[in-house]
């Protein structure tokens, strides 16, 4: 059970290191923007990206991460074009897409098995 949890926490590490990756990139072609904006929620599956913050493996100058109350705002937030990058379920991108958006899914941070199990 340990080396399992161990597992998913290495696995959760490299997607974020990814993530941060992508972003990075996302942020170097955009010039209108001082920054890039994620939008996340109170959740587990996203405080990775607040320990690479801690860790200083990005510079916040170029990314800053939004913290806001439930997923409903992150994508109030992305619609009103107040943030770039949202984190999301699935189920709350399709929802979004669903609304006209042209959203692309880019990383996966987490698998369900059900009840989070």
């Amino acid at each position: 059970m340990i080396i399992n949890n161990l597992h998913s926490c290495f696995h959760v590490l490299i997607k974020t290191i990814l993530l941060i990756n992508i972003v990075l990139t996302v942020s170097c072609t955009k010039e209108s923007e001082p920054f890039l904006r994620v939008g996340t929620n109170l959740w587990p599956g996203y405080e990775t990206l607040y320990l690479a913050q801690n860790k200083s493996f990005y510079n916040t100058d170029k990314i800053r991460l939004v913290e806001l109350p439930s997923a409903t705002e992150v994508m109030h937030a992305f619609r009103s074009k107040n943030i770039e990058v949202a984190a999301l379920t699935l189920d709350e991108a399709m929802s979004l897409a669903d609304t006209g958006l042209d959203i692309k899914v880019f990383l996966v941070m987490d698998i369900s098995h059900g009840a989070d199990t």
